[in-house]
């Protein structure tokens, strides 16, 4: 399936019901775990663990084809056997440690991949999916050892933020939860501002050889770092609801872009300013072949600057990016991204227009940078409601939507 992935233009691979390779990887893969469940002996973890590898397996397969409900069904499956293990660490069967897939690396993809999943979801779905799975990494630590030591902690704490985050969202708390919402946000904070000086301490230490400005394991740690900072930043008062601040420094953003440009190696100057996503018409061929992974990436610090920045040329740069380089992290479809990013775009340019009397001769003087845009009509709701194996609808609802409980612009979408 990553052959033919890679071998494509685009973020999935088509439908193919006459790959007899494909069609027997994936029966054989089913009916093992077919044989697993109908096993007349009482499940141990061992078990459990075969398990979740195969629903991380079907996960990736149905992701690389854009089957997005599909995949959520899978990650479900492997959240619940998770929370099993977890139950039953007991288990007098076969222990866990003895089974040739770690345990701990399992963890690690179902909580990144968990992450994923929320953040692509409605609030009902939300509200329907599984409660977060354990991630073991200890927070608590004083020093980065390694560079796999800073990237587990930064991952785990965006895992940290992104769940309390999202949560907060389908589940605004009372004024007796408020106690409770600062405690944790603290608690959160004093995570990043620990990591971010372990961080500064860490690259003190690193080896004359190492060039940490250049090394790519160092700039991809830099930009997950910038991430966090920016996720931190996102949200500044708490009085039942959480409260956007679309006012973070403009440099934020070209400090990622300029980690995001370093790690794909490519031309800035190469990228169309104004790309056209498939909405509205076909953008010309992607620049590089598609890549694929399951974890983190760059495509949320993509989707960060398409939305977020201050500085309306850089997220359309983003956009640019999302549409020309197809990347698939997970459940995180770069294409795809980029079309609902220039919709938001749009959205809020329109918006501005209708609201300022701004003629569409003017528009590219008049809309320069985000502070251009009022705060109200910025697009501050994204829900996707999944209607088929490659499709969605996706409602738009600005901040004026949001505290109104209005409905904002509903958009069709397939792939």
């Amino acid at each position: 399936m990553h052959r033919k992935y890679i071998a494509g233009s685009s973020t999935n691979v088509p439908d193919d019901s006459s790959d007899k390779q494909i069609r027997f990887a994936l029966q054989q893969s089913n009916r093992a775990i077919q044989e697993i469940l109908n096993k007349p002996t009482k499940r141990n973890n061992t078990d459990r663990i075969t398990m979740m590898t195969a629903c991380i397996l079907f996960d990736c397969l149905a992701c690389l084809q854009g089957h997005q409900a599909q995949a959520l069904e899978h990650l479900r499956s492997g959240i619940k056997l998770l929370r099993e293990v977890d139950d039953n660490m007991d288990d007098r069967g076969e222990p866990a440690i003895a089974h040739a897939v770690s345990l701990n690396s399992l963890r690690a993809v179902f909580v990144n991949l968990d992450v994923q999943a929320r953040s692509i979801m409605s609030d009902v779905d939300h509200a329907n999916w599984e409660p977060q799975p354990k991630h073991d990494y200890d927070v608590n630590i004083i020093s980065f050892s390694s560079l796999k030591d800073a990237r587990h902690y930064f991952e785990a704490t965006i895992n940290d933020v992104l769940a309390f985050l999202q949560d907060l969202e389908v589940h605004p708390p009372g004024i007796e939860g408020m106690d409770t919402v600062d405690r944790t946000f603290s608690r959160l904070r004093y995570q990043f501002e620990s990591g971010s000086r372990m961080l500064d301490e860490f690259l003190g230490r690193a080896s004359p050889r190492i060039d940490v400005q250049r090394d790519q394991s160092f700039i991809a740690l830099r930009l997950l770092h910038a991430q966090l900072e920016l996720l931190v930043k996102t949200f500044d008062e708490w009085e039942g609801v959480r409260v956007l601040n679309w006012h973070i420094e403009e440099q934020h953003f070209h400090t990622m872009m300029d980690l995001i440009t370093q790690l794909m190696e490519s031309k800035t100057e190469s990228l169309d300013n104004s790309p056209i996503p498939g909405g509205s018409a076909r953008p010309g061929q992607p620049l590089e072949r598609p890549v694929f992974s399951s974890g983190f990436g760059l495509l949320a610090g993509l989707w960060m600057v398409s939305i977020r920045a201050p500085n309306v040329s850089l997220r359309w740069k983003a956009i640019g990016y999302l549409l020309d380089y197809p990347r698939r992290e997970g459940f995180w479809d770069g294409t795809v991204a980029g079309r609902i990013a220039w919709e938001v775009m749009t959205l809020e340019e329109t918006a501005t227009m209708e609201e300022l009397g701004i003629l569409r001769a003017d528009l590219p003087f008049a809309v320069r940078k985000a502070a251009d845009i009022p705060d109200y009509l910025r697009i501050r709701d994204i829900a996707i409601k999944y209607t088929g194996l490659r499709g969605a609808t996706v409602e738009f609802r600005n901040t004026r939507h949001v505290e109104r409980k209005e409905s904002g612009w509903a958009r069709n979408m397939t792939w």
